[in-house]
């Protein structure tokens, strides 16, 4: 699992601009990460 959260971590902060620090295994993609719905489909 923890391979995976980081390689997902990875794409987040890379791809998308979000803060590492705010990623985190229970932070919601919208609530917590600020994401647009458009921004993960």
């Amino acid at each position: 699992m923890a391979k995976l959260f980081e390689k997902i971590r990875k794409i987040l902060t890379d791809e998308l601009g979000v803060e590492e620090p705010s990623i985190e295994t229970t932070a919601s993609f919208i609530d917590d990460l600020n994401m647009d719905p458009d921004d993960i489909a």
